[in-house]
């Protein structure tokens, strides 16, 4: 621990101390030019990326930070602690990871209260994995719908099995070619896949799926796989009503593009970004049954002002069954000794 605090945290679920004195009001941004003190650079630091993409208000010697009209958490300094209160995670395992600084907030049914040292010192947020337990929270509140677009930076789009996406490096510029050599390669790879899609070996024998064009994707589930849509045209822009088209494509029409064996889910995600930073805001969760799918692509025009680009997953063999491990033959028995 960074400060003995008393074993206030320890006693997850139990009250704080209810004789403490009441809050300080928020701290003010300094004159320009003035140093901060280290309880004023704690309480910007945490104000500045509580308030990102929340907005906040003052009550009550709390600053309050709400979403959509909801509050999510609340801060002040008490003594020389500052103190957050906030609504947790539904996923406790980013708060398993330091929960001995979480306990129950007195005031909030519900939030987590963590208090820590008001100062410059990180040691403390990272011991309680802070930032891994509030980015949690934030991307359950922010979960995009089920049926929603993906935008390209420019890249293509690959589409890679779960596991693998953090290793994937992403556009490497000319002058790292020395330095990531193997990452730049698999980039140039990519680029240079057809418009329409193909299924390309990385070098790790990871199959994958790259998208030529950048267009808005999409992906729809259907029976036995999915459809990936890249829009051209879309004069409607109604996400409704391109799903509705996507649960109806055609059966006849489609270039094959080879066979990819499936173990689980893919994601789907431009391919000039760091597979390290790939979440559910920048991707699309490819829903994929275990066995072999066939893929292939269709350039689709389901009406007059709508021009779609397909590439369709359809299994075509389960996931083999594990056999069952033989059973050991039984040890013969002994052959009794004949006595003279």
């Amino acid at each position: 621990m960074w400060r003995d605090r008393g074993g206030l945290s320890a006693r997850s679920g139990s009250s704080i101390v209810e004789s403490m004195p009441p809050p300080r009001p928020t701290i003010p941004p300094p004159p320009e030019g003035k140093r901060l003190t280290p309880a004023e650079y704690c309480w910007v630091a945490k104000d500045n990326s509580l308030g990102a993409h929340a907005q906040a208000r003052d009550a009550e010697g709390w600053r309050v930070y709400a979403e959509q009209g909801r509050d999510v958490a609340a801060m002040t300094i008490l003594g020389d602690e500052l103190v957050l209160d906030f609504a947790p995670p539904v996923a406790t395992d980013e708060l398993a990871k330091g929960k001995r600084w979480y306990t129950a907030s007195p005031t909030r049914p519900g939030w987590l209260r963590y208090r820590r040292p008001a100062t410059r010192n990180p040691g403390p947020d990272l011991e309680a994995n802070l930032g891994g337990v509030l980015g949690t929270a934030s991307r359950e509140r922010h979960r995009p719908p089920a049926f929603h677009r993906l935008v390209s930076a420019g890249g293509p789009y690959l589409c890679l099995p779960v596991g693998r996406v953090p290793t994937w490096g992403g556009y490497i510029e000319a002058g790292g070619r020395a330095e990531f050599p193997d990452e730049y390669a698999a980039y140039e790879r990519v680029t240079r896949c057809p418009d329409e899609g193909a299924i390309l070996t990385l070098a790790d024998g990871t199959a994958a799926i790259v998208l030529g064009t950048p267009d808005a994707l999409y992906w729809k589930p259907l029976d036995g796989g999915g459809v990936l849509a890249r829009v051209s045209s879309f004069d409607a822009d109604d996400d409704a009503a391109l799903e509705r088209m996507l649960a109806q494509v055609p059966a006849r029409g489609w270039t094959p593009l080879g066979e990819l064996d499936v173990a689980g889910p893919y994601r789907a995600f431009d391919a000039a970004e760091f597979g390290g930073a790939i979440g559910e805001g920048n991707s699309l969760a490819m829903a994929l049954a275990p066995g072999r799918h066939a893929v292939s692509a269709l350039a689709w025009k389901p009406d007059a002002g709508t021009s779609l680009l397909l590439v369709r997953l359809e299994r075509v063999q389960s996931a083999a069954k594990p056999k069952p491990k033989p059973k050991p033959k039984p040890k013969p028995k002994p052959k009794p000794r004949k006595t003279r």
